[in-house]
């Protein structure tokens, strides 16, 4: 068995029985592209394979995610995603050895944090946590709520405006300032997410002074992400939402305790933890997470890799 780079595999049917098999959903070469060509997080090299023959048994990607430490400067950090294992593979130590390789290589770039998101209820998160991982956000840092909404009975249809990203980076820009974490974010990341992840029209929902990213997803209304200057913004965007068709309007990351209290009076319901998680490592044994980054991990759902 070798481990080769993405770039290197010659066998495209292979990978997507590989995908298929772990995630129940393929990763088309032709997706991947796209995914490469709007997102430059996921440019090169986009992960390794281990190989054995000319089948991939084994795959992690890569990518690299901008990110902001405690004392104001950034760097680049490695994003591990897509780690897949072929079933009749399994138990033989082909995610250890692919994870180890890639953390050596990107060592010897220099990067000294690895993130990745997972669940607490896979079997991938106990090799994480044996390897160094550490949960950093597992809904207790920003809680998450939900409200049942009635809307109107007949719900008016919306003529969804052009987004205007711009003002929505911009936004973003300001009141992540002071943030550390996923806080900063490559230029054009909006439209990069937009055209990678497509969301559909509505997605978001923006005022002069705060907007919102939003999918509508099985009956449900999720905000991936809520930024405004003050409280009259974040009414105004909240009124917007709840005019939509009845049903569930969820928050994944409240972090503004302005919002929290606005949800409070709104009568949302908060939960603090969910399975879903935020890990990371340190690819460098003397420099701690916490002491880098602080207490206060800053990220939402938009910045998902």
């Amino acid at each position: 068995m070798r481990v080769v780079p993405y770039d290197e595999l010659r066998n495209p049917d292979g990978f997507l029985q590989l995908m298929a098999a772990t995630f129940w959903w393929t990763a088309h070469p032709n997706r991947i592209a796209e995914m490469r060509q709007n997102d430059e997080r996921f440019r090169d090299p986009f992960g390794y394979a281990l190989v054995c023959g000319r089948t991939p048994v084994g795959f992690v990607g890569t990518a690299d995610i901008p990110v902001r430490l405690a004392d104001g400067s950034t760097e680049k950090a490695l994003g591990i995603h897509h780690v897949a294992t072929l079933p009749d593979y399994a138990r033989r130590g082909i995610a250890l050895r692919l994870l180890e390789h890639v953390e050596d290589e990107y060592r010897q770039k220099g990067y000294r944090f690895s993130f990745l998101f997972t669940s607490r209820t896979l079997v991938a998160w106990h090799l994480y946590r044996k390897i160094g991982y550490q949960d950093l956000a597992c809904g207790k840092v920003a809680p998450r709520c939900h409200k049942l909404f009635a809307g109107q009975k007949k719900a008016p249809k919306i003529r969804h405006p052009k987004p205007n990203y711009r003002l929505v980076e911009k936004l973003h820009e300001e009141l992540t300032r002071t943030r550390c974490g996923f806080a900063v974010r490559n230029p054009g990341w909006l439209k990069a997410l937009e055209k990678t992840w497509k969301p559909g029209p509505g997605f978001v929902v923006a005022c002069r002074d705060g907007y919102a990213l939003v999918e509508d997803f099985r009956g449900a209304l999720w905000i991936d992400e809520i930024l405004c200057r003050d409280q009259r913004a974040y009414l105004r965007i909240l009124a917007r939402l709840l005019r939509r068709k009845p049903g569930v309007l969820i928050d994944t990351a409240v972090w503004d305790p302005v919002l929290r209290n606005i949800y409070r009076r709104q009568g949302f319901r908060f939960w603090h933890r969910t399975y879903g998680t935020l890990m990371a490592k340190s690819l460098v044994p003397t420099i701690s997470i916490h002491t880098a980054f602080g207490p206060r991990f800053y990220w939402t759902v938009a910045d998902q890799f």
